[in-house]
């Protein structure tokens, strides 16, 4: 592994550095930026990391998949303190510029490509996070000179000639898969392998054409991507991180405090869905609870989303052994070996079969849905067996999930299958909650947290970190005008019908 450079960098936000209050938009420093290795390596162990942060401390919890049984200001839809979302995406995307720019400066259009995916992924994230956001000048290089980058409308930021869709077709189109060498061992998702870079470019289109799908028409788009064919088709095409347990693939849940793993535990949600359907993964999301171990019977518990009263029992399953082996308490790497994950393959046939359910694509409802399902029992080494199935097929058959015609069976297993896919899970239980104008009967899985401090609406966004009001104040105040206010309930376009 190449060591990480340490950079000093200000983005966009105008990061206050120290006493000193330095507030700017550099880049990188001119004598270290013309290794891509050092920036891709970077750019990838950090979104990693970041990505499963963001759903063990944020999206898992507010999509219910888990609980916590302290401290649940997210739980309760109380949501305050988010903004290290927006430093540490701003952080990477300033890298992946980076990329971007060698690539081209050093006519390796691969390069170039990979700059343009990781940036157009980690400002999908923002944007979908915290609604406008600076875009077009945001976590520029010191060149250029942007001191106070404006917010861009996310109209524009999703459709523009610049935008996110068309920065994604653009990179489709740079992938050289028979040329044009990348280095193998600081590409930690592929390994150098540009066909898979070129299904993850496509693959991420999908996402974020789903996420519009209700503003515009993206049918012709769709189809386009689906017959081109190169989209994640199998489980190794995800892109996952694998954790090593070095310096820069130290399991990032592992290294947590402990107290901040005990107090995360399988939601009663998730617990009826897994109950309902006798669901394999319940053995790798969760851990049996302490009671159970070393019996014939396995028990799991699960803790209820909300506030104090809401659970009356004081005892829920942990994550499962995947995510931290607990008690015992290994060497990190050892026994926390869940990958860290940007997308899979699962999600994309859930995309898919919506799409088709939708009238976007012409493909079968039923064979995506189905291929979803079985995608995410392998990633996750499903135990069928275990859970009393003779194979996939028969769990499919015979536990009531088989698809029937059932818009709402899509949903379900994608939120079940979307479980620590960064901030994933959260958006898309939001952006299926817009579609039915927050009406929580749509989503039958589903309920408002208990006791929530909200209205019993799910928050529809993060808000702008304080710095942002105070250092960049008239983009900023133009920007919460133009979205209707800055709480953690304005509807961004995206969620406006």
């Amino acid at each position: 592994m190449k060591k990480l450079s340490q950079i000093l960098f200000s983005i966009s936000l105008f990061f206050v550095i120290g006493a000193c209050d330095k507030i700017g938009n550099k880049g990188l420093n001119p004598q270290v930026e013309k290794d891509p290795t050092v920036e891709l390596t970077t750019i990838i162990t950090e979104g990693a990391r970041n990505s499963m942060l963001q759903a063990f401390t944020i999206s898992n919890n507010a999509a219910q998949l888990t609980a916590n049984s302290s401290n649940n200001s997210i739980d309760i839809y109380n949501w305050v303190g988010l903004s290290d979302t927006w430093f540490s995406l701003f952080s990477n995307i300033i890298k992946a510029r980076n990329l971007e720019a060698i690539g081209n400066e050093t006519g390796n259009p691969n390069y170039e490509a990979m700059g343009i995916i990781l940036r157009t992924w980690l400002f999908s994230v923002l944007t979908d996070a915290y609604g406008d956001i600076p875009y077009s000048q945001g976590a520029q290089s010191q060149e250029n000179g942007v001191l106070f980058p404006k917010y861009d409308a996310q109209e524009q930021i999703y459709t523009g000639s610049d935008g996110l869709l068309a920065e994604l077709r653009r990179a489709n189109n740079l992938i050289n898969t028979s040329g044009n060498a990348v280095d193998t061992e600081a590409d930690l998702l592929y390994g150098g392998d540009m066909s898979k870079w070129k299904k993850f470019c496509n693959s991420l289109r999908l996402r974020l054409l789903m996420r519009v799908s209700s503003k515009i028409n993206v049918a012709q788009e769709m189809q386009e991507v689906v017959n081109e064919g190169a989209i994640f088709t199998s489980v190794e095409d995800g892109a996952h991180f694998s954790y090593t347990g070095d310096f820069a693939g130290s399991h990032p849940i592992f290294t947590l405090n402990l107290a901040d793993f005990e107090a995360k535990r399988l939601s009663q949600t998730a617990l009826d869905y897994f109950n309902t359907y006798s669901d394999p993964r319940l053995g790798r999301y969760a851990r049996q609870t302490e009671n159970s171990l070393g019996s014939n019977q396995a028990e799991y518990l699960g803790w209820v989303s909300g506030g104090s009263g809401c659970d009356p029992d004081s005892e829920a399953s942990l994550l499962g052994l995947p995510y931290y082996d607990f008690p015992g308490y290994p060497i990190v790497g050892q026994n926390a070996r869940a990958e860290g994950i940007l997308m899979s393959h699962a999600e994309v046939e859930f995309i898919l079969a919506e799409a088709a359910q939708k009238g976007l694509i012409s493909n079968s409802v039923e064979d995506h849905y189905k291929a979803g399902i079985q995608s995410s029992l392998n990633f996750h080494d499903a135990d069928l067996p275990d859970f009393g199935w003779k194979n996939f097929d028969d769990f499919y058959e015979n536990s009531g999930i088989a698809y029937q015609d059932q818009a709402e069976k899509i949903m379900e297993q994608k939120w079940i299958a979307l479980f620590f896919t960064g901030l994933e899970p959260y958006f898309d239980l939001r952006r299926r909650l817009a579609e039915f104008d927050y009406d929580w009967d749509a989503i039958p899985f589903l309920s408002p947290a208990c006791n929530n401090s909200n209205g019993d609406r799910l928050p529809l966004r993060f808000t702008y970190p304080e710095q942002e009001e105070q250092l960049n104040t008239s983009n900023w105040e133009e920007a919460v005008n133009r979205m209707g206010g800055n709480s953690q309930n304005t509807e961004m376009w995206l969620l406006v019908n």
